[in-house]
């Protein structure tokens, strides 16, 4: 085991900083899609938590998220979440902050053999506040990595299979249903501009395609902590949708497709608290990538806070 984890932690290193793309637009980590499902936890009415999430994107920006995390326990069987992300972003065309999308969603255990089958699902949605039309200070309009929101409503659905307490198999679909995106950075109009703002994916009127999911996990629990390491698929279902300044739609060439991440994480749970690190890379990645969720790398850690019975 040991093994495998340095060997995942090397390919992770291995990764070109500059081959982004983790291209994650919230279901990664909403209800039982997220990584880490462990088996021993140790909520009952439900948790409070904040996670902090700094990633590294497009054009060397970087990018910060700060997220309140509440989860309440409706039965033994089922619950709901919802998490309230702060978007900040800074880079060479400057800072920008903002409230981002809000993700809520309802899980339902659905099939349950005591030391040998787990499965869960999950639906949901995720809602922009924004409708991704930020400028910057000399009031040209920013790409979308600087936008704290998509601007699109989503539908957020998918299963949790676990095997054995240690084998984990997730799939999930993110489908935008509403788009009132109204960027409006387009790259080939900054000839007269610094050079700068011509670097960057052109996202005007972006529409958003869907997403679906697959993830191989092995979880391993011990006493009072525990790891889990993934290999997850994200397939962009479609070319998105840009328009240019002349009113015409066109393809976005390059942004389906498959992009590859390999994630590791590590908890360990104190009392009535757990406190854990994650991180996540792409070792593939899409060639056209306008929504500005492009990251080299992300670092997650997370501290949660669970309501417990009186015994």
């Amino acid at each position: 085991m040991k093994k495998g984890i340095l060997f995942l932690f090397c390919v992770m290193a291995s990764a070109n900083i500059m081959a982004q793309g983790c291209a994650d637009a919230g279901f990664c980590t909403a209800g039982a899609l997220k990584t880490g499902n462990h088996t021993n936890a140790v909520e009952d009415y439900g948790s409070i938590g904040m996670s902090g999430t700094v990633g590294y994107g497009e054009q060397g920006t970087v990018v910060f998220i700060p997220q309140l995390e509440i989860g309440k326990n409706l039965s033994a069987n089922s619950s709901v979440e919802i998490k309230l992300p702060y978007y900040i972003a800074t880079g060479n065309l400057g800072t920008t902050s903002g409230i981002g999308d809000i993700i809520a969603t309802y899980t339902q255990s659905i099939y349950i053999q005591k030391d040998k089958w787990d499965i869960k699902g999950t639906v949901g949605g995720r809602v922009s506040l924004g409708k991704s039309n930020l400028n910057g200070k000399n009031g040209l309009p920013l790409p979308m990595p600087y936008q704290p929101n998509l601007g699109t409503t989503d539908v957020i659905g998918g299963l949790n299979i676990r095997y054995k307490k240690h084998y984990v198999f997730t799939v999930g679909l993110q489908q935008p249903i509403v788009n009132y995106n109204d960027n409006q950075y387009y790259s080939g109009v900054y000839f007269s501009a610094d050079t700068s703002y011509q670097q960057y994916f052109s996202s005007r009127k972006l529409e958003r395609r869907g997403d679906a999911l697959l993830r191989l996990e092995y979880d391993k629990d011990w006493k009072q902590d525990g790891i889990a390491a993934s290999t997850l698929f994200i397939y962009h279902l479609g070319n998105d949708i840009i328009t240019t300044p002349s009113g015409n739609k066109v393809d976005a060439r390059g942004s389906a497709g498959l992009t590859l991440n390999l994630t590791f994480n590590y908890y360990r749970n104190y009392k009535k608290w757990r406190f854990e690190a994650g991180i996540g890379a792409p070792v593939i990645v899409r060639e056209y990538r306008p929504d500005g969720l492009t990251r080299a790398f992300v670092v997650t850690p997370r501290a949660t806070y669970f309501f417990r019975k009186k015994r």
